[in-house]
């Protein structure tokens, strides 16, 4: 998930460049430091192996440990194993099914339904299944115990698994959905390719079924299922809207693997296609854009939206902080002739949340976009596809893709990390990467967008108090709203499928080092003190990772660690 070399000394080369004509020797150095340290950072990368070794893997001590917490829990939850056979590979089944038999956690049954073209005595004799707990049969008729946990011959359980789960549903007694992180073993037997799982994260969840291959589901709600054709996802989809998020749990442990076999196209999963409904009357639009001078990039922003907007219900409302450069003069002449623009102008030192702010007063849309006046539309249905996802109703911000000028991503969702400072989700990926396990093949919800394009609707930014202009003038204005969205049970989409050219920097300079930068320390400090914990939630990610400006990695420290490894 990084720039190719190639790319990444193009980019850095413009950059060196540009800071060397404005006299910037300072940065360059700073920069070139960054550069330095995060090359040696990169050869202390956790392998997999070791990661897989250290809080995957079940020793001997660990055992003793399950076992003693198993026999400290004040009930023990009954599980029903579901394994269908449509296959004749006794090797994977055999597989699977020793998985099970491994469980330290004792409380199962493994029902292993067969079709018509298996020969139940010959998979008898094949298969070891000298445990009273296994039956097999080719007809779906069994008793079911309170948890059903449907798996097929290419999961491997982890021996902790049933335990982990057990635990869980002990200490969170609402919950009626379950699963798990899980990793892969190719074709040598290596673990390998973790796939690090968000918490409930609805939208991805209704394109691709992150929740395989370990799903756990209370009796209750696998009755429900009534029709064995109907596709399990499907039914998983429908039912879980009308669930509630604490009912639905995610336990951030490795505790399935999948054969592979080599096939890396099985880590992009299939993306089924959402169709949300567009409002059958175009909402009316108000873009937000506030400006100073820099005329040609201005131009190219204003230009680009009535070139290449297909939507046709908008305004655009300009808010002029003292321009006095020629070339941007004429570009706001030129906008004010526009019938669906305004020019507001503002005075006073540079603060984005009340030019913002300003605009959003005299706004008339039904839909307030925010977008930076350094963005550049290249796609003509960017403003239908926003306006898609931000009308519904349990949105509160939808944001898009955003490309730097060599078509490498500069935004991806904002995500947080240990120091408080937001880092860009898949920086430098090229603009078609599909993401981590598929992510950006689909909508999601991430912990915030950034300003730079934010589309909401009006009534949400009036209720939620706009952009706060006296604690964060310049920075985290974005991240702040974005969290009271979330505070109020709102969702915050990334919709990837909208791309915009962000020319990164063209607006302001070069952030400071934070220690060079007082108004960006204490705008830290505001959102430390404001938001608490709360800041570093990620409904994007997971505790096993670490996201920094270098890409995701394994976290050497998860946040999260099995109760039978925390002595």
């Amino acid at each position: 998930m990084q720039l190719s070399s190639s790319s990444a000394f193009s980019r850095r080369w413009i950059t060196a460049s540009r800071l060397l004509k404005s006299g910037k020797l300072k940065e360059i150095f700073i920069r070139t430091y960054r550069i330095i340290k995060r090359r040696k950072l990169k050869f202390r990368l956790i392998d997999y192996a070791d990661w897989h070794e250290e809080w995957v893997e079940v020793g001997q001590k660990d055992t003793k440990r399950i076992t003693e917490l198993i026999n400290s829990l004040p009930h023990q939850p009954f599980f029903s194993i579901v394994l269908h056979l449509d296959v004749t590979n006794h090797a994977a089944a055999t597989s699977t099914i020793e998985s099970i038999k491994e469980q330290i956690y004792p409380n199962w049954k493994l029902h292993i339904i067969t079709s018509k073209n298996i020969n139940s005595e010959s998979l008898q004799k094949n298969i070891s299944t000298d445990d009273d707990r296994i039956k097999i049969t080719n007809v779906e008729d069994y008793d079911l115990n309170d948890w059903v946990i449907a798996l097929d011959s290419q999961t491997r359980l982890g021996k902790a698994a049933l335990f982990s789960v057990a635990s869980s549903i002990v200490d969170t007694p609402e919950v009626s959905v379950i699963y798990s992180d899980n990793d892969h073993i190719n074709s040598l037997g290596i673990f390998c390719d973790p796939y690090m799982k968000p918490s409930w994260n609805p939208d991805l969840f209704e394109s691709i079924n992150y929740l395989k291959p370990f799903t756990i589901l209370h009796k209750n709600l696998w009755e429900k299922h009534l029709n064995p054709e109907e596709d399990l996802h499907d039914h998983l989809i429908q039912a879980t809207k009308k669930m509630s998020a604490k009912e639905i749990l995610h336990i951030p442990q490795i505790l399935a693997s999948i054969h592979i076999d080599n096939q890396k196209n099985l880590l992009v999963p299939i993306v089924n296609a959402v169709k949300n409904n567009f409002p059958t009357k175009e909402p009316l639009v108000s873009i937000i854009i506030p400006t100073r001078d820099q005329g040609q990039i201005l131009k190219t922003c204003i230009n680009s939206i009535y070139q290449k907007t297909k939507y046709t219900n908008f305004e655009i409302i300009l808010i002029d902080h003292q321009s006095s450069e020629k070339k941007a003069i004429r570009v706001i002449d030129f906008l004010r002739e526009k019938p669906n623009s305004r020019i507001e102008k503002y005075s006073g030192n540079f603060n984005f949340s009340a030019m913002v702010n300003k605009g959003a007063e005299i706004a008339q849309g039904e839909i307030i976009t925010l977008l930076n006046n350094d963005t550049e539309i290249i796609e003509e249905n960017w403003l239908e596809l926003l306006v898609t996802q931000t009308i519904r109703k349990e949105v509160g911000v939808c944001g898009p893709l955003l490309l730097f000028k060599n078509r490498t991503i500069q935004h991806a969702g904002i995500h947080p990390s240990k120091n408080a400072l937001m880092i860009h989700g898949h920086k430098h990926e090229k603009e078609n990467s599909p993401g981590y396990f598929g992510h950006l093949q689909t909508k999601h919800e991430v912990m915030a967008v950034t300003g730079a394009c934010l589309s909401t609707k009006k009534t949400t930014w009036d209720e939620l108090g706009g952009f706060n202009d006296k604690n964060l003038k310049v920075a985290y204005n974005d991240v702040d709203f974005c969290l009271k969205a979330r505070e109020v049970g709102l969702r915050v989409l990334l919709e990837p499928k909208v791309k915009l050219i962000h020319h990164e920097s063209a607006s302001r300079g070069v952030e400071q080092e934070i220690l060079r930068n007082p108004r960006l320390q204490k705008e830290i400090s505001y959102m430390k003190d404001r938001w608490g914990e709360f800041l570093f939630v990620d409904p994007a990610s997971n505790p096993n990772l670490l996201t920094t400006e270098e890409g995701l990695s394994l976290n050497p420290h998860p946040k999260e660690i099995p109760i039978w490894k925390n002595n």
